[in-house]
């Protein structure tokens, strides 16, 4: 009886140990970007910054919410001093340097992009190159980190009610256990 009983409480521990090295991720591990982001004749992205990890795929719907014609560019070289602030150095900037990203949407459009982040850590800058929209205020930055988001991901509702289900049969079975022994 001793064997069955120590074999039972060995298994009931390596399923629990497996199931909640599932449940919780990995420190670091983050998975895909998935993000709207509205563009409006305000002169606004919203959001107007994200974050990624270094690598890291970035799924965006990008929403014109306006009349006006706006661009999403999302420039490729960390910690530039892009010129946000002059239409023509701007202008000048984007002819010279290969956006990352680079969506132009008519009034009322959207579409969706998908490109992997970065590898090289730092901020980069989105504007939209519209003349004057970007010196209106329409800029914006991502951050490449691989610091964990300051929000760890949700565990799955689910997955706490198997866990806490193991949890109560294995107390129970190891009581019908206990009781059997000392009868």
């Amino acid at each position: 009886m001793k064997k069955g009983y120590l074999a039972f409480v060995l298994l009931a521990t390596l399923v629990m140990a497996s199931i909640s090295l599932w449940a919780v991720p990995a420190p670091g591990v983050r998975g895909q970007v998935t993000l709207t982001i509205t563009m409006a004749d305000a002169l606004t992205f919203s959001p107007n910054t994200f974050s990624a990890a270094p690598g890291e795929s970035v799924s965006l719907t990008i929403i014109n919410a306006g009349a006006l014609p706006h661009t999403f560019t999302l420039f490729g070289e960390a910690d530039a001093s892009v010129p946000v602030s002059d239409n023509s150095a701007l202008q000048t900037y984007y002819n010279d340097n290969t956006p990352l990203v680079d969506v132009s949407l008519d009034g009322g459009i959207q579409d969706s992009v998908t490109f992997t982040a970065p590898t090289a850590e730092g901020i980069y800058t989105i504007v939209c190159i519209v003349p004057g929209h970007s010196v209106g205020g329409m800029h914006g930055l991502m951050t490449v980190t691989s610091a964990p988001d300051a929000e760890p991901a949700p565990i799955d509702p689910l997955l706490i009610g198997v866990v806490i289900a193991v949890v109560v049969i294995v107390i129970a079975v190891a009581a019908v256990f206990i009781l059997r022994r000392r009868s």
